[in-house]
C-alpha cells in the first residue's frame, strides 16, 4: 500500500502489464475504490463484489 502526503492512499495491485493503483476516496459520502478516469472506473467500497470487480480488471 502506498500513503501519499497529498493524495487518497492507494494500493497497488502486480499485474504484468504494469501496477494497477487503486485508490479508496470520498465520492459525496460515499466510499469507492477507483482505478484511471471514466465512469466505468470505479466501484462503491460497499459494494458486495467490490473485491471481485477489482480483481476483474485486475487481470
Amino acid at each position: 500500500m502506498q500513503l501519499p502526503r497529498r493524495d487518497e492512499p492507494c494500493v497497488a495491485v502486480q499485474r504484468v502489464s504494469g501496477p494497477l493503483l487503486v485508490r479508496a476516496s470520498l465520492r459525496g459520502e460515499r466510499w469507492v475504490f477507483s482505478w484511471g478516469r471514466g465512469r466505468d472506473r470505479w466501484v462503491d467500497a460497499q459494494d458486495e463484489s467490490a473485491c471481485e470487480r477489482v480483481w476483474e480488471v485486475a487481470q
